[in-house]
C-alpha cells in the first residue's frame, strides 16, 4: 500500500472516530457533517446548526493532502 493510500486511510478514521465523539457531546440542533474528496485529497469537518436561534456553521477541521509533483 502506498503512502497517500495509507494516509487517505487514516485521514478518514480519525475524523470519523472524532465526530462520533463531538455528536454525542453536541446538542441536538448542531449537527456533525465530514466531507471527503479522494480525488482532490481534501477531506472536511463541519459542524452546522442553530444556536440561539441563529445559523451556525463552520469548519472545524480541513485538511488536504499535498502530492509532490517534483
Amino acid at each position: 500500500m502506498d503512502k497517500t493510500t495509507q494516509y487517505r486511510r487514516l485521514i478518514k478514521n480519525l475524523l470519523i472516530q472524532h465526530a462520533k465523539i463531538v455528536t454525542h457531546q453536541c446538542s441536538q440542533e448542531m449537527e456533525t457533517l465530514l466531507s471527503f474528496d479522494e480525488e482532490n485529497d481534501q477531506y472536511l469537518w463541519l459542524q452546522v446548526g442553530w444556536q440561539n436561534d441563529h445559523r451556525v456553521h463552520g469548519i472545524t477541521i480541513h485538511l488536504r493532502l499535498h502530492k509532490n509533483l517534483g
